[in-house]
């Protein structure tokens, strides 16, 4: 397991910084809060994944081919399930290891 798969899973990893509390996002808040949703405040700063959009164009397949190679255990990915209620908002991300083979 290479550094960036370890830190896939490590929920205190800062990836960016939110403008609106004025603070550091680390995995585990990214998560809770749906930070993906907040494009006006949330900052990317050390995001070092891909979504689902950017592998499917990378692999020349449609975002439901790179979804299914993810449950499969084709992609390596972690699942963000927002945990705070909100109605209106996507409820759930995936991040994507970007130094992955295309799975055949």
């Amino acid at each position: 397991m290479d550094q960036l798969e370890k830190t896939l899973n490590d929920d205190s990893y800062i990836i960016g910084y939110c403008e609106n509390h004025g603070q550091q996002i680390d995995q585990g808040r990214f998560e809770y809060g749906g930070c993906w949703t907040c494009n006006d405040y949330f900052r990317w700063e050390n995001w070092p994944y891909i979504n689902a959009k950017d592998a499917a164009e990378r692999y020349g397949v449609c975002v439901r081919t790179v979804y299914r190679w993810i449950k499969q255990g084709k992609l390596k990915a972690r699942l963000f399930v927002m945990g705070r209620k909100s109605l209106n908002m996507p409820k759930r991300f995936y991040a994507i290891l970007p130094n992955q083979a295309r799975p055949s």
